[in-house]
């Protein structure tokens, strides 16, 4: 990750503004370090540069930075996707049979792309 952070490129930081919810803050990387980076944003300067999760001190993180509101954005629709897909396999846990429209290649796929097969 480090070979993508320069100094003067601007990030995001997703911050949990408790009971306001997420807020997105542009900001600019002012340096990078080996193992951490820092930004122009007083509250959340000091971020990893192996996982982007802003240090909270002696406190709980407050949030992630992410290289673009697009990224952000794109991560988000991808969790809430993964819910739902969560939400609809847990609502087949007590059907035996399965769906009419699902085929044993739908099945197979699905096994595949959930890494399934090394657990059965």
């Amino acid at each position: 990750m480090k070979s993508k952070l320069k100094v003067g490129q601007s990030v995001v930081a997703a911050t949990n503004e408790f009971g306001e919810g997420i807020r997105l803050t542009d900001c600019k990387i002012i340096t990078v370090g080996q193992y951490y980076f820092y930004t122009d944003m007083p509250r959340c300067n000091k971020i990893s540069i192996k996982t982007l999760i802003i240090h909270g001190g002696k406190y709980s993180s407050p949030g992630y930075i992410y290289l673009s509101r697009a990224a952000y954005h794109q991560q988000e629709n991808e969790q809430i996707a993964w819910e739902k897909l969560r939400y609809k396999l847990a609502s087949f846990q007590h059907q035996y049979t399965k769906p009419k429209n699902l085929t044993i290649e739908h099945i197979e796929e699905i096994i595949r792309l959930l890494e399934l097969d090394s657990e059965i």
